[in-house]
């Protein structure tokens, strides 16, 4: 009993000992880190042994292989024994192109030919492996694919390898293939390629065919492609890029540093900026390179981007200009986009990741209230950076603005981070330029590369420049790896170096006050750079104000006694306040230390001429006081008396005091005002020849045409010969409808009445409708044909040439002797080519559609065609319209060639073979004079007019009424198609080549 109690006892007080729950606590503890640690190595090496062999690149396996080669004497094929891969988006032949989607790829079909590009590829002996993941319909920057997972990236595994090409770019990276394909809209290419660490070439926009890709964005997608080395990388360019595009340019290469852009990095410019300068110093053929702060540059010279700015101080204006550089190209994507996709999202609504999702609506969402000014910006901003980079230059940025975000991680990218990121792809996008992707090694273990920026169609320039450069930059890479980072002491400097720039940028353009404001604000910073001060005395010699440039260029001398530019801009305000002596020895002085500068030779000859004069002057002035010069042939007087006194000797006293009276001034002055006379002379000789022959010009010309008449209450001018007795002027419905419409077409846009007088005529039009009637709808269908008529007549006018004939002869024969000078500009702009438009003639084409649309509400869209077809002269001008004037006649050509289509056309026929053939006559009329507008008017590529609907429909409407043309017509509209759908580089609509190709198998059968 008592052994049992104490047992009892003791059992107690072991569970009550704290120490006891411990060490049972730090034992589970213990377990569960160890059972939690076993799972998590069983999941890592069941991942590992599941890894795919391919990295996850690939989606489609297939092998298309190149023809065989053909023997000597043909030349080898330039990419024997090289595989690549395509991205997703390519067509090829028998397969479907899936577009990241799997929605996508059920609901197409297979495709019927490959892409050009491809077929380009495999005729000269590479060998296409497969397709690869890409993001969902070409949207996305990580990689990260829904249905087909993330490929892995070779470079640094833990990271997305980017997107939208991300398998193409992870296929290289792992050396699965030597290059791959893929199409960049807004970086889709180089933003893998900088994650990946492999080079990427994406050529100016329209230089290489996208035909028979899936289309984002057509004003931003080009083909690009990828390669670890760059001789690859050139081989694959000579193939793919046309022989024309950017051939061996004179000059030495300059490279363009954009300091903002560099900024916003995270890694030291030691190893990013100070490699490519290393390199450039020991290459031969460049010149010193030239920093600039691009977000200023392009605030200055893109002015349509100003909309778009967010509000910001002047030392935010250059982030803001970027930024609004990014939203211009994103809002241009979103709106082409919807154009091309918005019926099959809304019909099918595919399954899409978080972020693809997000980015698709905000795509068929968008308002394309604003659209005009987006293709202003692109426009300005590509001859913005035409005018920057010229010939030989190129643009040096990062490609990205900092790392890439962890592989499955939940984490999204920054707006900051994105806002810096696409506004760096969005520079060479946006333009349309050229763009280079290097990578420079490695920064806390990720890759970092620089991209390098040349003007549109320099592609085979930039090529090359990259192929010199990469040994080079290379070998730089690797000594920056093996130095020390260096210690980031002197903020200052690097800001002074901006502040500089920036005031050189302001110079350049005239801003002399804002110039010296940044000058100033540098030599706050860093007051012991004679530049600085040197720079600042130009632009006070710009503003006149000459003792503060005499200070400045001093205080610059004190710094830098060798200064040769402080001791010219010295002695220049010293020129220009009058102390001419003191001016030559700063001149003499930069001589010394230059003897061969041009600006010191001129200016030290131009002083000492001053100089002299200033002698001569003196005693002209004497000599002027003895003897005054009363009449304007006192000159030649003196003139004459000079050369008697120099050719005539004197034998006596009275002889020589009588030729002094004859010489009234020295030789070389009377010279000079002998030249003033005869210069006088001939100013006024060429000034008589002028009037003459403009007063015969206007003799010979008829008079000119009658002011137009006031808008008071009149009836309209005589009808037509054609219209009498027509109801449009027998009645006085048709001649109120008729007054009504000549009104508005006499009316410019911007009268506050036009609007009002255009209602009335809708009102009118549409009570006729209402109204019924055969009589009633014979009166609107005169009047509307006669409007049309007038119109159409009217913008040929304006196409053809004013009234004035020959006032135009003598302006063409001006501007042809002025070609006759510069021959280069008559091989640019001939004489027939020159554009014409302007708000006159974009009324007069919204006009005719507005027409043409109530006249097929009447049932008289045909009388329209028949008229708009008998235009060739308009249709040929229209190929060199202004965009804007192309796109409205492009938009009535489509709507009268779809009811030149119609059964309508043809109800008047009948049975009869003549009006059979004149049907016929009319709709070939209608091919000759406004195909060619279709094949090289602005229908889809640079300003997008058409959705991806309706140049389906359009294409069919052509073939359709091809088909129903003569044999003879058929080949005379397929031949004219072909000529002008071949000659335009920079659109592949309308695409006839299944009604060419049945035309010729049906002319083939004729053989037999």
């Amino acid at each position: 009993m008592d052994s049992s109690g104490r047992s009892g006892a003791g059992g107690v007080a072991a569970y009550s000992n704290p120490r006891a729950w411990i060490v049972a606590g730090i034992a589970v503890a213990g377990v569960i880190v160890l059972a939690e640690a076993a799972r998590r190595r069983r999941r890592w090496l069941r991942g590992k042994s599941t890894a795919l062999p391919d990295s996850g690149a690939f989606c489609d396996s297939l092998v298309l292989s190149p023809p065989p080669q053909s023997p000597p004497p043909a030349a080898r094929q330039q990419l024997s024994d090289l595989t690549f891969a395509v991205s997703d988006n390519f067509e090829i032949e028998g397969y479907v192109a899936g577009f990241g989607n799997p929605d996508w790829k059920r609901t197409h079909a297979a495709a019927s030919r490959t892409a050009v590009a491809v077929t380009n590829l495999l005729k000269q002996g590479a060998t296409c492996v497969g397709r690869t993941v890409m993001d969902e319909l070409g949207f996305g920057v990580t990689g990260q694919n829904l249905h087909c997972g993330t490929p892995i990236n070779p470079a640094s595994p833990s990271v997305v390898p980017g997107g939208s090409c991300s398998g193409s770019a992870v296929a290289v990276s792992a050396q699965l293939v030597d290059f791959a394909l893929g199409t960049d809209t807004t970086g889709d290419l180089r933003i893998p390629a900088s994650f990946c660490g492999v080079l990427c070439f994406r050529p100016s926009h329209g230089v290489v065919s996208t035909v028979g890709t899936l289309a984002n964005s057509q004003s931003l997608d080009t083909i690009g492609w990828l390669a670890r080395d760059p001789r690859i990388l050139h081989r694959v360019g000579d193939v793919l890029l046309p022989a024309a595009v950017g051939g061996f340019i004179k000059g030495k290469r300059q490279l363009i540093f954009a300091d903002d852009c560099f900024e916003s990095l995270k890694v030291p410019r030691q190893k990013t900026v100070h490699v490519i300068e290393s390199a450039v110093l020991t290459l031969p053929g460049y010149q010193p390179p030239k920093h600039i702060d691009i977000g200023q540059y392009i605030i200055s010279n893109v002015p349509s981007l100003k909309e778009f700015c967010e509000p910001s101080t002047k030392m935010q204006e250059g982030n803001s200009a970027l930024k609004a550089l990014c939203t211009v190209m994103l809002l241009l994507q979103r709106y082409e986009f919807k154009a091309n996709h918005e019926d099959w999202v809304n019909t099918v609504k595919p399954k899409l990741g978080l972020e693809i999702t997000t980015r698709v609506l905000q795509a068929v969402n968008f308002r394309d209230d604003n659209i005009k000014s987006l293709y202003i910006v692109r426009s300005e901003w590509r001859s913005a950076l035409k005018n920057l980079l010229k010939d030989t230059g190129i643009l040096v940025l990062p490609t990205m603005a900092g790392y890439p975000l962890k592989r499955n991680s939940k984490q999204r990218l920054s707006s900051e981070f994105e806002d810096k990121m696409y506004a760096f792809v969005s520079i060479a996008a946006l333009s349309g330029c050229c763009q280079a992707t290097v990578p420079l090694g490695n920064h806390n273990d990720r890759p970092i590369s620089l991209s390098f920026v040349a003007a549109h169609g320099s592609d085979k320039f930039l090529l090359r420049a990259i192929s010199d450069m990469y040994s080079t930059i290379q070998e730089q890479v690797v000594s920056a790896s093996k130095l020390a980072p260096r210690p980031v002491i002197n903020h200052d400097v690097d800001a002074s170096e901006l502040l500089k720039e920036k005031g050189n940028d302001s110079f350049k353009r005239k801003q002399w006050s804002k110039a010296i404001e940044f000058y100033s604000e540098a030599i706050e910073l860093n007051g012991t750079n004679a530049t600085y001060y040197c720079n600042r005395a130009a632009a006070y010699l710009e503003l006149g104000r000459f003792k503060q440039a005499e200070a400045d260029c001093g205080q610059a001398l004190l710094l830098d006694k060798k200064n040769v530019k402080a001791y010219l801009r010295r002695g220049a305000a010293k020129e220009r306040v009058l102390n001419h002596q003191e001016a030559l020895q700063d001149f003499r002085h930069a001589l010394a230390l230059e003897p061969q500068n041009k600006a010191a030779l001129a200016a030290e000859r131009r002083i000492q001429k001053h100089l002299r004069r200033s002698i001569g002057m003196e005693a002209q002035q004497w000599q002027q006081r003895r003897h005054p010069l009363r009449t304007p042939m006192d000159p030649l007087l003196s003139l004459a008396g000079s050369f008697f006194s120099a050719f005539s000797p004197s034998t006596s006293t009275e002889q020589g005091a009588a030729t002094s009276t004859m010489l009234l001034l020295p030789l070389p002055v009377a010279a000079a005002r002998a030249l003033s006379v005869l210069r006088r002379l001939a100013l006024l000789a060429t000034q008589a020849f002028i009037s003459v022959f403009f007063a015969v010009l206007s003799a010979l010309s008829p008079p000119p045409p009658p002011p137009p008449p006031s808008l008071a209450p009149s009836l309209p001018p005589p009808p037509l010969a054609d219209q009498q007795g027509s109801p449009a002027a027998s009645t006085s419905v048709g001649r109120a409808l008729g007054h009504v419409l000549w009104v508005a077409s006499r009316l410019p846009v911007a009268s506050r009445k036009y609007e009002l007088v255009r209602g009335l005529a809708e009102r009118l039009l549409d009570d006729n409708a209402v109204a019924g009637g055969a009589a009633v709808g014979a009166v609107s269908r005169a009047a509307l044909a006669g409007a049309f008529e007038r119109t159409l007549r009217q913008l040929e006018a304006s196409a053809t040439g004013g009234d004035w004939p020959a006032m135009e002869l003598a302006v063409r024969a001006v501007r042809t002797g002025m070609r006759l000078w510069k021959p280069a500009a008559a091989a640019v702009a001939p004489l027939e080519g020159e554009a014409f438009g302007g708000p006159a003639a974009e009324k007069l084409a919204a006009e005719l559609l507005w027409l043409a649309q109530k006249m097929a509400a009447c049932g008289a869209a045909r009388e329209a065609a028949v008229q708009f077809g008998a235009a060739p002269r308009l249709g040929s001008r229209a190929l060199v319209a202004e965009p804007t004037l192309q796109v409205a006649l492009l938009r009535l050509a489509v709507f009268l060639f779809r009811h030149a289509n119609s059964a309508e056309f043809e109800q008047h026929s009948g049975d009869k073979e003549g009006d059979k053939a004149a049907v016929a006559e009319h709709r070939m009329a209608m091919l000759r004079s406004w195909l060619p507008l279709l094949c090289r008017g602005s229908n889809g590529t640079d300003t997008p007019v058409l959705s991806g609907r309706e140049r389906a429909e359009m294409v069919t409407v052509l073939e359709e009424l091809i088909e129903k043309l003569r044999w003879e017509l058929q080949e005379e509209a397929l031949a004219l198609w072909l000529h002008h759908f071949a000659a335009c580089p920079d659109t592949d609509w309308p695409n006839l080549e299944s009604c060419y190709t049945r035309w010729y198998a049906e002319s083939r059968k004729l053989l037999a």
